[in-house]
């Protein structure tokens, strides 16, 4: 029982679905495709759930899963992150504008 739960928290097959990666390495399931991940984000986005709402961020910033990069876009989301508790929004944001003023 220990076992099962511990592999529901922390199977790789998780992140896959997470990060859209190719096949487990324990299970060979493959991720989700990216209409699917996208879905899986809009849905936690609409509950309030701060880490999504980094990662629709994080898509914004590079450009990918079907997001055009727009950096203005991904900093609000980051602060809405932020707002919502998750510290490391914060944090990728002073990133950014560490980054901006070094350039």
């Amino acid at each position: 029982m220990l076992w099962k739960s511990y592999m529901q928290r922390m199977h790789p097959c998780r992140s896959n679905e997470r990060w859209g990666m190719g096949l487990c390495p324990f299970c060979r399931t493959p991720g989700a495709s990216s209409d699917n991940l996208i879905r899986n984000f809009d849905k936690r986005m609409e509950a309030g759930d701060a880490i999504a709402i980094h990662e629709i961020g994080v898509h914004y910033f590079h450009g990918d899963n079907g997001h055009s990069q727009d950096i203005t876009k991904a900093l609000e989301y980051y602060k809405r992150a932020g707002d919502l508790g998750y510290a490391e929004s914060y944090i990728t944001i002073l990133a950014l504008l560490i980054f901006m003023v070094m350039e």
